[in-house]
């Protein structure tokens, strides 16, 4: 996967109950502004006037990839740019093809 994608932690940015001598990765999202080999990070929405109760998670069907039989958690898996943009340009079609857009920031909605 590109360096692009990478980025490192040092201890003072975790939380204080992790043990400072191990070391740590975080992944920076792209955005559609800062994309990386034409992907960025999003999120499957819809406008609240459009679903004001919400909506389905989209089912995205990779074979070897994604399954659907894991609704939280994840898996890694080492994809080559190409693949790695073959396989988002898939998930983008599936997401867009179940009437869903591309949500690429979100607000916390107010509390009751």
């Amino acid at each position: 996967m590109s360096p692009n994608l990478r980025g490192a932690l040092d201890s003072s940015n975790v939380a204080h109950d992790t043990p400072a001598q191990q070391s740590y990765r975080l992944y920076f999202g792209a955005t559609p502004e800062n994309p990386i080999e034409g992907m960025f990070s999003f999120l499957p929405c819809l406008p609240e006037a459009d679903a004001p109760h919400g909506f389905a998670r989209p089912t995205i069907r990779l074979d070897g990839r994604i399954t659907n039989n894991h609704k939280q958690g994840h898996k890694g898996t080492e994809l080559d740019d190409a693949s790695a943009r073959s396989t988002w340009d898939s998930v983008v079609a599936q997401v867009r093809s179940q009437g869903l857009c591309l949500g690429v920031r979100a607000a916390m909605p107010p509390q009751a």
